[in-house]
This record gives C-alpha cells, structure tokens and sequence, in this order.
C-alpha cells in the first residue's frame, strides 16, 4: 500500500515537473541573465519633471537597490553595460482618501507613474518597457503638518521600494 501511494506521488510529481517545463515557467531566482542574454545592467538616473524634486533620487536608488541584491546580473556603469534602464517619473498624485467629520483629511493615497525601457547601450534594441509603471501607497494625515509631511515621505520610500522590486522581477521573467 505504501509503495503504491509513493509511486503515485512520484508520478504526479513528474507530471508536474514536464507541464511546467513545457509551459515555459521557471521558478524565481532560476533567471540567469537580463532579457536579450545581457549580464550587466546600467540604472541612470531617472528624469523627473514633476515639482517633487526628490523623487528622482529615491525611485531611482530604489530600483538599483533591487537589482544590486541579485547575483545573477551585476550592477555596473552605463559605459560598462550591456544592458541599459532608462526612465522618467511621469505623474505623482496625491488623493485624500478619508475625511472626519469635520472635512478634515484623514487619510491620503500617494501614486507615482513611471517609464522605463531596457535596452541595449545604443538604445536601439529594447528588451523590456513598460509605459505606466503605477505604485501606490496610504499615508495618515496629522494635526501637525510637519508629520503630515513625514509621513507623505515614507509612503514615497514604501512606494520606491514595492516598484523597485516588481521591476525587477518583471524585467527578469521577461514581462
């Protein structure tokens, strides 16, 4: 009986195993190189034209972070790439989400846009892009303003963080 059932399971694991090879899926972590086979990615600094002058820099700082923590691609100068991720902040909203009762903000939503393309360092190949990459995050509102804007900072890091590390996965698995 108990071979029988360990037989069972081996098969269904093996099953497993030929569906998602032959579906193309891979498990994270397994991606080896960018899209288009480079091994080296460059991250300029973003533009930003918005009137949030630090966005820039934190998305940006963010976004290189997440790819520096993966070993299977090194982070190194734009003249040193074979691979390049360039990009511009092109929206940064802010939205009360929540009043008391009053019509005092309570609560407001922070959301950052982006756009980013991964090419090669003559530009003239894109591996990746995607026009509207959207984070967003909560932040409290409080009686003190300098608070207020405290906490509008964070949401800003939390939001860095979260789009850092979907790009990067997303740019890995080719999507």
């Amino acid at each position: 009986m108990r071979g029988g059932r360990l037989r069972g399971l081996v098969a269904q694991a093996a099953a497993l195993a030929v569906v998602l090879a032959g579906c193309g899926y891979t498990f994270q972590g397994a991606q080896k190189a960018l899209p288009g086979g480079a091994t080296t990615i460059a991250i300029p600094m973003l533009a930003n034209p918005t009137l949030e002058p630090e966005l820039a820099v934190i998305l940006t700082a963010a976004i290189r972070d997440q790819f520096a923590r993966t070993q299977a691609i090194r982070l190194v100068r734009t003249e040193a790439a074979e691979a390049i991720l360039r990009g511009r902040v092109v929206g940064f909203s802010v939205d009360t989400i929540a009043f008391d009762s009053q019509g005092l903000a309570l609560e407001y939503r922070a959301t950052l846009t982006l756009n980013l393309t991964l090419t090669d360092p003559d530009g003239g190949r894109i591996f990746w892009a995607d026009p509207a990459v959207r984070g967003t995050d909560t932040y409290r509102a409080a009686s003190d303003p300098l608070v207020t804007e405290a906490n509008r900072r964070e949401a800003v890091r939390r939001i860095a963080a979260d789009i850092g590390r979907s790009v990067r996965d997303r740019v890995l698995a080719g999507f």
